[in-house]
């Protein structure tokens, strides 16, 4: 069975990205595919001072999120990472953590497949195509599937299927 790893990058546990990855992680395991949600926490997570010595330790000197991730990506077929959109980007905590796994885990996360979700307001669905591009060349399998929450929690997710009545359900795997 196919496992993906849903990432809540919000500052707030319970919040709009939760609720739009718990969607997510209803709709993959209707289709028969595990999904485990986890939390970044509050507490900052540094960001990456491109010191190199992940590459000699195999884990990043800061230990935080982003080690506890990467000691289990082997046990995920897919990573699926949510953000609220803080000034027109993800959040701070996604960005480091983003930027330290891919440093220190890259090569665990090639051929993996990603996708972004995205909890805003108005705008700030541009915040796709920074992380997106990093994605890709760090090797992930990134579908053409990106969702966005929005205030009135109305989950679009465009190209992929059409608004229904509230929530929408999304086969991301076959």
């Amino acid at each position: 069975m196919s496992r993906v790893l849903l990432i809540n990058g919000s500052p707030n546990e319970f919040g709009c990205t939760y609720t739009a990855l718990s969607e997510v992680k209803k709709s993959l395991e209707k289709n028969g595919v595990a999904a485990e949600i986890y939390y970044l926490g509050k507490p900052a997570i540094h960001g990456c001072t491109g010191c190199d010595a992940c590459s000699k330790l195999d884990r990043c000197v800061y230990d935080d999120a982003v080690n506890a991730v990467a000691a289990r990506l082997d046990e995920f077929d897919g990573i699926v990472v949510g953000s609220p959109v803080h000034y027109s980007g993800p959040s701070a905590q996604v960005c480091a953590f983003m930027d330290r796994l891919f440093c220190s885990a890259g090569e665990r996360l090639q051929y993996k497949l990603a996708a972004a979700v995205v909890s805003c307001r108005r705008g700030g669905n541009s915040c796709f195509c920074c992380r997106n591009s990093i994605c890709t060349r760090k090797g992930l399998t990134r579908p053409q599937i990106n969702a966005i929450l929005s205030h009135d929690h109305t989950v679009w997710w465009p190209g992929l299927l059409q608004r229904s009545n509230g929530w929408i359900s999304v086969a991301l795997f076959s």
